[in-house]
């Protein structure tokens, strides 16, 4: 009798694992069949979706920076993010509530701040540029996240076991990335990598990598103690949630990416 529960038990496990990893390649536009070798029919498919369906305009400009009054942008220094690196939380609880409350870590937009989620010392860490449009609580409330949910799924990873978190605090319509990095925002995200401590990080961003300092075009990518971490992490960067929503191409790619990157 425990032998054949535990087979029930298999199966029904492996039926979900199955389901979810369809489910996956369904939403990355592979609905007919699978084959080891690329398919010319799927990256004619999602060219046509890509072609479809235009990237969301946004509606709100960039913040300057600058002094506030005239928009000319001033010869001081640019505020930094946090205000000085030796007074940033040293421990990740006190990190949390400071990155909620600390008027400091403030960079612009107008939706609501938002935590990470998840404790410290995780397997997988995944970062994402800002909080998706639709979350006022949570991070990743919305079809970012649903999607993220999907993929973590497929990839047999306990979307509850893992720590998320975005580099900015808020969303904004259009970040000035080059103003952020020059206000210390890739320094700010390394030392929110290195208190969380994963064990591997998953960006979903072409933006953050480079805030820290990386080229996107180049790879293996890896933190190490040169970068403020206790031990090396592992890197993979990925386009982001919106792109990877659009685009069923790049699906494909971060699953491949995956794959490769979890082989050893």
């Amino acid at each position: 009798m425990m032998a054949e529960n535990s087979r029930k038990h298999g199966s029904s496990r492996f039926a979900d694992e199955l389901g979810a990893a369809l489910d996956w390649w369904r939403d990355a536009g592979v609905d007919t069949g699978f084959s080891d070798e690329p398919i010319d029919r799927l990256a004619e498919a999602a060219a046509e979706r890509e072609d479809a369906v235009p990237a969301p305009t946004p509606a709100v400009p960039p913040l300057p920076i600058g002094d506030g009054q005239t928009g000319a942008h001033s010869s001081a220094q640019p505020q930094q993010i946090g205000g000085e690196p030796s007074a940033w939380p040293s421990d990740l609880a006190t990190f949390r509530q400071w990155w909620m409350d600390d008027p400091s870590v403030e960079a612009g937009g107008t939706g609501p701040r938002i935590a990470p989620r998840g404790a410290g010392g995780a397997e997988l860490m995944v970062l994402v540029a800002q909080p998706g449009p639709e979350d006022r609580e949570n991070l990743l409330e919305g079809r970012h996240g649903q999607l993220l949910a999907a993929f973590l799924r497929a990839a047999g990873v306990d979307e509850n076991g893992i720590y998320l978190a975005s580099a900015l605090p808020r969303s904004i319509a259009m970040p000035d990335w080059a103003g952020l990095q020059a206000r210390g925002l890739g320094e700010l995200a390394k030392h929110h990598v290195a208190l969380a401590a994963p064990r591997r990080l998953l960006i979903l961003s072409r933006n953050i990598l480079p805030l820290m300092g990386h080229d996107m075009a180049q790879g293996p990518h890896l933190l190490t103690r040169e970068h403020g971490m206790t031990r090396d992490v592992p890197v993979l960067a990925a386009a982001g949630l919106e792109e990877l929503l659009r685009s069923g191409k790049r699906r494909q790619r971060l699953w491949q990416d995956w794959l490769d990157w979890t082989a050893d």
